[in-house]
């Protein structure tokens, strides 16, 4: 990676993205990508939350290994984690990455249904995926963004 690759970047994503998620850009995303010296730490435990299924947890437990592994640009790691979780078809498939983050918005909607109102977990958007962005589950207030990985680690923000 040299000094013009994030303009790089910026510039092919505005071959492919609506103007309202270029705006964004400034406000979110500009030069954020993850430090090319870090090797992506594991998944945080999953929180135990009160109320929440052994099912939903096991659940939200492999969705955050998923989460993880694109956020780290793992495709074999991410197809790992899906190949038994219902719902994650499409990942366990998926021959490029690019195909297991457009399934993960889907698969994101199910672990965001599943958390909510327990403790521990929050909803991260990226307002640069195509289409008007993205949702994602957290299980922590950092961002690292599944949708684009190392590309734009940090871009987004926590909406609840």
């Amino acid at each position: 990676m040299n000094k013009h690759t994030p303009s790089l970047i910026i510039v092919a994503m505005a071959l492919l993205l609506p103007v309202s998620a270029l705006n964004a850009a400034d406000a979110c995303c500009e030069s954020k990508t993850a430090p090319e010296t870090s090797a992506f730490a594991p998944p945080p435990p999953v929180p135990r939350a009160e109320g929440l299924s052994e099912t939903d947890a096991a659940f939200l437990a492999s969705y955050e290994k998923i989460r993880a592994a694109l956020a780290g640009d793992n495709l074999d790691a991410s197809k790992a984690a899906a190949v038994d979780l219902e719902g994650a078809e499409a990942i366990a498939g998926a021959k490029k990455i690019a195909e297991a983050r457009v399934a993960f918005k889907a698969l994101s909607a199910t672990a965001i249904a599943k958390a909510k109102g327990h403790a521990g977990f929050y909803v991260a958007h990226c307002p640069m995926v195509k289409g008007g962005g993205a949702d994602w589950l957290a299980t922590m207030k950092v961002i690292e963004n599944p949708y684009f990985g190392s590309a734009m680690f940090s871009c987004g923000y926590i909406k609840e």
